[in-house]
């Protein structure tokens, strides 16, 4: 679950212009979207 959360995590700085600055907001965003894919797979 680590390598999904930091893949989604570097995704989402992708998106964003790969500023700087954004490092625990990307992972905390990442983690959410991640649980949320989880949680839906097993819906």
């Amino acid at each position: 679950m680590w390598r999904r959360i930091a893949t989604k995590a570097y995704e989402l700085w992708d998106t964003r212009g790969r500023q700087e600055g954004y490092a625990l907001q990307d992972w905390l965003d990442a983690e959410e979207i991640v649980m949320d894919e989880i949680h839906e797979a097993r819906e």
